[in-house]
């Protein structure tokens, strides 16, 4: 039966790499990948690892289909396409968005994941029928009843966000991304009055000041000013750093909270309702 009210679901929350353990097990370790559905739409934002238990839930379900939007080409956004099961369903449809960079678009990214040395699947041989689109900044679609709306993000070899609206709902994935000096009015403006921010804060400005300048991320004390300039109403930070464990998120969180009480640190597993 189709949802009535748009629902999210944090499958991978993590950044960079996957962090599996016990120290990990109360927020998560699987690298990013956030679920949206919508009465019977389903849109996936990244590909990380936690894509496969995604599939896994999919387990049984008859004629899948998916729309999955890609941020950017990099390993921890991908990882978990191999291991899809409804990938190698022959009655799965997915449509995979993202944008055209130098190296090609999505189709160019996901082929080199099915490709020796890295995987013994070869691309050609999957059965599911995968539909490939590119996006660039101020694309506006619609995925049934949603509209999807693209934004620039600060990362590096370029990234993307994405605006989904249904309703007078609304949701913004930022992940990844740096902010920048001149307090980020392009990222305020395309978050003006969201529902839900889901944002990059990979760092503490503690830890940014110490070397981390340059490398695409931001902090939990940046994600506050943004969701405090853009009037949102829930701020869920994204991407942890691999080295925080969970003593050392429930500490952040703790911080963000007493900063925005409409804030949370995203864990997997956690589902939000519209």
């Amino acid at each position: 039966m189709a949802r009535k009210r748009p629902l999210l679901r944090f499958w991978g929350v993590r950044g960079s790499i996957p962090t599996p353990g016990l120290a990990t097990s109360r927020y998560g370790g699987n690298t990013a990948c956030v679920e949206l559905r919508v009465g019977d739409e389903r849109i996936v934002f990244d590909a990380g690892t936690g894509l496969r238990e995604l599939g896994n839930s999919l387990n049984g379900m008859r004629n899948v289909r998916l729309n999955l939007l890609l941020g950017h080409y990099h390993w921890d956004h991908l990882l978990g396409l191999p291991f899809f099961t409804p990938l190698f369903k022959p009655d799965t449809v997915l449509d995979i968005y993202g944008e055209h960079k130098g190296s090609g678009g999505p189709e160019e990214a996901i082929r080199s994941q099915f490709r020796a040395p890295h995987f013994p699947v070869d691309f050609r041989v999957l059965p599911s029928r995968l539909r490939f689109h590119h996006v660039q900044r101020g694309d506006s679609f619609k995925l049934g009843p949603v509209t999807i709306h693209v934004g620039r993000l600060n990362h590096p070899q370029g990234a993307v966000g994405y605006r989904a609206e249904v309703g007078r709902k609304s949701v913004v994935y930022a992940s990844d991304h740096e902010h920048a000096g001149d307090g980020d009015p392009g990222l305020i403006e395309f978050a003006h009055k969201a529902d839900v921010l889901i944002y990059d804060a990979m760092f503490t400005n503690a830890s940014y000041a110490a070397g981390k300048q340059g490398w695409g991320h931001s902090t939990w004390e940046e994600a506050v000013r943004v969701a405090k300039a853009a009037k949102v109403k829930q701020l869920f930070i994204f991407h942890h750093d691999p080295v925080h464990d969970d003593k050392r998120m429930a500490a952040i969180e703790r911080a963000l909270k007493k900063a925005f009480p409409g804030g949370a640190a995203a864990r997997e597993g956690l589902e939000v309702e519209l």
